[in-house]
């Protein structure tokens, strides 16, 4: 099979995990419910397997962290007593299956069949747009349905995270005309999508993500270490801007969608001048409050948590923040071990020189960052989990890369440095 056929399959069966409503369909035994999504995951581990495992995948630090990770999930979910063992073998199954078996899956792909990072950008530009469109493609399903604005979520993290990856590529990459064309119509399609579901968070991981890293690709390039292509970056902005605009203006339904965006979900917290909470976040207030009530009540709570899938305030499980809900589930223990997990995250961030590469990729985890303080991401749902598996591979690839050529710099200066004092003497 050709590497090319193999790259297409691949992206689509990753796609997979993005397409809305995918995970709900599958097999249920007893309390169990195996999904299309699990089985895809599982064949892909199992055909690595069969091939064999690559000994340096296996040997790094991001390895070890993730395995950890999955372990002590395992160890909740068999020794922690559970209200809903249901959503506790979701929760586990998200960080097995989709994270630590995905890493080594994507990480195994990113080894076998990339060999620069610029070869990566097309293919994760293709998933993308198949992601972005079956997303579109369902909340028109849905509007003809019920002739209504419905909320709508579908990996909304990984849309505006994707979204400010591709706007800081675009800013400090070289790009050929093909590869120019796919992005802009790609980010044309994730704005569409991001706009569909209506996530206020989303506003601000982006804003925040890109503001972030625009102003530190600024700095680098006053300090001659990256290249920036601003007036790409304007041109693209001016253009998108005026063809969206042109679009909405034009179409009723995107008409009434955008205005039930800015009418209901942002002018809905500003009322009399003033920042008021909406019955959405005075929600989230009482929640928090609540939570850390709970936790708090004994020193073992408040170190190893409630277990997995804990049940507070009425009955409800399901926590609007992924960091409340490990603080609640598993503690300060739980908080400890995703700590770790960042800690190495920005030390990776900060020993990589690769900055073209680096900075969209900063931007990535920047808004997943932001989105993780009100929303549950990986630990709930699918497309969350493989969208932070996705980042963590692609993270631990740019490693090697930069650890590689770092080596193939050193070992130059050495021979040129030998070389010289041959001549010398």
């Amino acid at each position: 099979m050709k590497k090319n056929t193999k790259t297409l399959i691949c992206i689509i069966l990753i796609s997979v995990m993005f397409i809305p409503k995918i995970g709900e369909l599958g097999v249920n035994i007893n309390f169990l419910k195996v999904s299309i999504t699990d089985l895809i995951m599982l064949v892909l581990l199992s055909m690595l397997l069969i091939k064999g495992l690559n000994k340096a995948l296996l040997s790094n630090k991001l390895f070890y962290i993730l395995t950890f990770l999955a372990t002590l999930f395992l160890l909740y979910l068999a020794f922690f007593p559970s209200d809903n063992m249901s959503i506790a073998i979701k929760m586990t199954r998200n960080i097995l299956v989709y994270i630590w078996m995905g890493y080594i899956v994507v990480s195994s792909w990113f080894n076998k069949n990339i060999a620069q990072p610029e070869q990566s950008i097309m293919p994760f530009t293709l998933l993308l747009f198949i992601t972005s469109v079956s997303s579109i493609i369902y909340y028109i399903s849905l509007y003809i349905e019920k002739r209504e604005f419905v909320l709508y979520r579908n990996a909304e993290t990984f849309m505006a995270s994707a979204f400010c990856y591709l706007i800081m590529y675009l800013v400090v990459n070289k790009l050929n005309k093909k590869t120019l064309l796919m992005m802009s119509i790609t980010l044309i399609c994730l704005f569409f999508s991001i706009l569909i579901q209506q996530e206020r968070v989303q506003i601000i991981a982006i804003i925040s993500s890109i503001g972030i890293t625009l102003s530190i690709a600024l700095i680098l390039f006053i300090q001659s270490k990256v290249k920036v292509y601003f007036p790409r970056l304007i041109l693209f902005i001016v253009g998108s801007v005026s063809l969206i605009t042109y679009i909405i203006m034009n179409n009723e339904v995107l008409k009434g969608l955008f205005n039930n965006y800015i009418l209901y979900r942002i002018n809905l917290i500003f009322r009399g001048n003033t920042i008021q909470l909406d019955d959405s976040l005075n929600y989230r207030t009482e929640e928090y409050k609540t939570i850390v009530e709970v936790v708090s009540n004994d020193i073992f709570s408040l170190i190893f948590g409630k277990g997995l899938a804990h049940t507070y305030l009425d009955g409800h499980f399901l926590v609007d923040g992924f960091w409340m809900w490990i603080f609640l589930n598993m503690g300060l223990l739980g908080i400890f071990i995703f700590v770790l997990l960042y800690i190495y995250i920005i030390v990776v961030f900060f020993k990589m020189n690769k900055f073209n590469f680096t900075l969209p990729l900063l931007a990535f985890f920047i808004s997943t960052t932001v989105m993780t303080l009100t929303i549950p991401n990986f630990i709930y749902r699918v497309d969350e989990a493989m969208s932070f598996c996705l980042f963590l591979s692609y993270l631990q690839f740019l490693k090697n890369t930069c650890s590689r050529a770092d080596k193939k710099e050193k070992k130059y200066i050495e021979v040129e440095k030998i070389g010289k004092e041959y001549i010398h003497i």
